[in-house]
């Protein structure tokens, strides 16, 4: 699948520069959105789980509060792509404040129980 052009949604909620689509007249509908242009245009996008959909919101028009840290968190990488790390390790965001991190330099062995 190609897209073959690109095309202005109609979804005026939205600044005109994130209701750019591209067309892929394989899918229907043939109109792809991307979070992307969203979150370069302000905005954030919320997928919920199960069938409950997905939102988006003008990022100055809420307050997200969390009752647990997240349980994985990634950043945007210099190609603009979302990316997460496919291991069970602390990520550090390329946007955080170094003196904010914490990182582990020692390797210490496990000991086994008598």
């Amino acid at each position: 699948m190609q897209a073959s052009s690109t095309a202005l949604l109609g979804l005026n909620k939205l600044r005109s520069e994130a209701r750019e689509a591209l067309v892929v007249p394989e899918l229907k509908p043939t109109a792809l959105m991307s979070v992307s242009q969203l979150a370069n245009n302000g905005y954030t996008t919320i997928f919920h789980p199960y069938q409950e959909g997905v939102t988006v919101h003008d990022a100055n028009s809420f307050s997200l509060t969390l009752k647990s840290p997240p349980v994985l968190q990634g950043c945007r990488n210099e190609a603009g792509l979302w990316t997460v790390p496919l291991k069970d390790e602390a990520a550090v965001s390329q946007h955080l404040d170094i003196d904010e991190a914490a990182m582990n330099v020692y390797d210490l062995p496990s000991t086994k129980e008598v």
